[in-house]
């Protein structure tokens, strides 16, 4: 009984401090909890969603703009191709005369627009049929029935209708400017016709799909070939309006696909909530420069939320 009294005498001189080194397990708890409490405040600030579905961003069916007899098919499934680049040719023997023509015209009408013959004898003729008109006019004046009253009035129709013909011929100089603007019409339309027999590429990416083939008639709005790009995907996904609301979203975004991590920037957050599961869709891209993501794949994206 003494030696029990005395332990607790010495249990009891100890002061917490030294109670405190002398249990590690009591410090370990403290450490647990402090970590819990970082855990609860990333939380709060970044959501991870499971699920999220790689899609693609660029998926062009190219069509044909004309009608015609597909003369050749340039690409195969596979092909890496630029915007620009020749997918299909049709037969342009027609559209090539068209523009032949359209070319010639122009080229007659420049010509007429310069020759400026007509104008220039018909503001001779008015300035002679005038000056003659004039000098009968002034000797009636001196010498009175010198010239007679029917020749000053032939005179005068001569003179009336040299100007006339000065009118005329500005108005038929106008006219073949039009002309001229209106063959540059077109050959401009031939030009377009012309390229419209070449489909290309609108965008850069790898054709996946090419539906006709040489010999095969199209017509305009018939698809050639369709092409992705896979150098940038868009990750969908659905957030709850309990984690975070629309507006709430920040630019800022990962995506995790098998451990690995890729920077993502979020660029639509849907304003529209749905009634029965209260979530709305979120959209990110993110840049996939190696092709190692696939449209298809599924992974986790991380969003974060705005600072407040």
């Amino acid at each position: 009984m003494p030696g029990k009294l005395a332990l607790l005498f010495v249990l009891t001189a100890l002061s917490p401090s030294v109670l405190a080194q002398e249990s590690p397990s009591v410090q370990l708890l403290g450490d647990e909890a402090q970590e819990a409490e970082l855990v609860v405040e990333d939380s709060d600030s970044s959501i991870e969603i499971e699920a999220a579905q790689l899609q693609l961003i660029t998926n062009v069916e190219v069509a044909s703009r004309a009608a015609g007899a597909i003369e050749k098919v340039s690409v195969k499934e596979g092909d890496k191709v630029s915007a620009g680049d020749s997918l299909v040719k049709l037969d342009d023997e027609e559209a090539c005369a068209t523009a032949k023509s359209a070319r010639s015209e122009l080229e007659i009408s420049q010509e007429e627009t310069k020759n400026e013959v007509d104008e220039k004898y018909a503001k001779a003729s008015m300035e002679v049929s005038g000056k003659v008109y004039q000098r009968s006019l002034n000797a009636t004046k001196q010498y009175a029935k010198s010239v007679s009253k029917t020749e000053l009035e032939r005179l005068k129709l001569e003179y009336e209708r040299a100007k006339l013909s000065g009118e005329q011929a500005e108005m038929k100089s106008a006219i073949n400017e039009l002309k001229v603007d209106q063959m540059k019409a077109q050959l401009d339309l031939a030009c377009v016709q012309l390229k419209n027999r070449e489909i290309q590429s609108p965008v850069s990416g790898t054709v996946v799909q090419v539906y006709r083939q040489n010999g095969e008639w199209v017509q305009p709005g018939q698809p050639v070939a369709r092409i992705i790009d896979l150098t940038k995907l868009r990750v969908s996904c659905r957030c709850y309006l309990e984690d975070a609301s629309p507006d709430e979203i920040d630019e800022e975004a990962t995506f995790i696909y098998e451990d690995k991590e890729y920077k993502a920037a979020v660029v639509f957050a849907s304003p529209e909530i749905d009634p029965d599961l209260q979530d709305f869709s979120v959209w990110a891209e993110v840049e996939n420069p190696d092709g190692t993501l696939k449209p298809g794949m599924s992974g986790n994206i991380v969003l974060q939320k705005k600072a407040k």
